[in-house]
């Protein structure tokens, strides 16, 4: 006759035992993807992508020169010598657009990509690096509030787990009359063919480019967060796959 109590005890350790094997797995699965995502992104990605958004990161960017920051050292220093955070900074494409003598600190979820993002850094002497953060930007606890002259997102909204809590941790962490300077990929209109084609690809892409969603609504979602003055444009970038192609420029003053 089969002990009932040996059987429950037995049942459980089993169950217990799988979950850690299931939990392990997962881990290591997602350090792999990580890994695999930040190479893609360095070798081939930010290559081909980026020469189809310079002329529009330029004009978008080109405001941070005549920035003067909120803190009072780096206010005597004059124009464009501001402090920058960008969040989801990748391998660190859009350093070559930052004016000279800013302080820059990112942060980035993926901890693979300090290491292009360092090396990549070495060629931009113009820039001080302050912090290299690891963490969500769902939560940018290392940042203080009150703190960055500008905030810089480009391409990273759509997979964010949480684009609400983002946008308030963005708004926190500006100073009074601080910038937030965006250029995200978006859905097309509702009811609309290419809407649906989005629709249909999305699982793909999320599971392929860590959680991008194509259908992403950001030019509403910004106007939400209660930012004094929000002027953003969307356009359709011509050079670019149709499933990304629409795009919203914007920059929300805090």
């Amino acid at each position: 006759m089969v002990n009932l109590n040996n059987f429950v005890v037995t049942y459980y350790v089993v169950a217990i035992v799988c979950f850690i094997l299931l939990w392990a797995l997962r881990c290591k699965l997602k350090t792999i993807k990580q890994r695999m995502f930040a190479f893609f992104i360095d070798r081939y990605a930010s290559q081909s992508i980026e020469k189809e958004l310079v002329v529009f990161k330029e004009k978008l960017f080109s405001h941070m020169n005549t920035m003067v920051s909120y803190d009072s050292r780096l206010k005597t220093k004059g124009q464009g010598v501001i402090r920058v955070l960008e969040i989801g900074v990748g391998t660190g494409v859009n350093l070559k657009y930052y004016p000279i003598g800013c302080r820059f600190i990112c942060v980035e979820p993926n901890p693979y990509f300090e290491t292009y993002f360092k090396k990549n850094s070495e060629k931009f002497r113009h820039i001080e690096v302050e912090q290299f953060v690891t963490a969500m930007a769902e939560n940018m606890a290392e940042i203080p509030e009150n703190s960055v002259d500008a905030v810089v997102s480009t391409c990273v909204l759509c997979s964010v787990m949480k684009i609400q809590d983002v946008l308030h941790e963005i708004k926190r962490v500006l100073v009074p009359g601080g910038k937030f300077l965006y250029f995200e990929h978006i859905g097309y209109d509702r009811k609309t063919w290419k809407r649906f084609a989005q629709r249909i690809m999305e699982p793909l892409f999320k599971f392929m480019l860590e959680n991008c969603h194509l259908t992403s609504d950001t030019a509403v979602s910004v106007r939400k967060v209660g930012f004094t003055d929000v002027s953003q444009s969307v356009i359709d970038i011509e050079g670019l796959c149709f499933l990304y192609r629409r795009h919203v420029i914007g920059i929300a003053t805090k």
